[in-house]
């Protein structure tokens, strides 16, 4: 199995062309991130979101126009605010790694609202597989992550469809 696993990277395109182009190159199943992430939404049954990343604006309204064509809602999203971190110019993608798991579990805590049916933290570079069943916990509601859902996606496209505890809903019970 073959992953693309960027988030904004795979919004880019169609996610049957990416797919069709990643398996033509390779010979291998593939998955792209914002195909995982839309299937994983699907098979949690969830149509309205919270949204957490570390984009700038503009990025984030990208990713909400994406996410609204496949029937998806954001009723809250916020990017992560670098302004502190002291990167000249703004943040860079490395920069996104750098933020530790406790700051991404309050960014994410803060953008949750009631009407959102889960909440998605956006972005393959920032470090929040790891807080994700803690979040879930804490929230009582889905709790999915660029990486977490590219993960299960290939998992599954490579047949292997065993559950997996500490993860969240998607992986323990999907």
């Amino acid at each position: 199995v073959v992953a693309y696993n960027c988030t904004i990277g795979s919004m880019a395109c169609p996610a049957d062309l990416l797919k069709a182009k990643l398996e033509g190159v390779t010979g291998a199943p593939a998955v792209a991130t914002a195909a995982s992430v839309l299937k994983a939404l699907q098979v949690l049954g969830v149509k309205r979101i919270s949204m957490a990343t570390p984009y700038s604006e503009e990025t984030n309204a990208h990713e909400k126009e994406y996410l609204a064509a496949h029937g998806i809602e954001v009723v809250a999203m916020a990017g992560y605010d670098f302004s502190k971190s002291g990167t000249p110019g703004g943040p860079q993608g490395t920069d996104y790694a750098s933020v530790p798991p406790g700051e991404i579990l309050a960014h994410a805590r803060a953008v949750d609202r009631d009407q959102a049916e889960a909440v998605f933290i956006s972005c393959a570079n920032f470090g929040s597989a790891g807080i994700a069943q803690q979040l879930e916990d804490e929230i009582g509601k889905p709790v999915i992550t660029s990486n977490v859902s590219t993960f299960w996606a290939g998992l599954r496209a490579g047949g292997i469809d065993d559950k997996v505890d500490g993860y969240g809903r998607l992986f323990s019970e999907h």
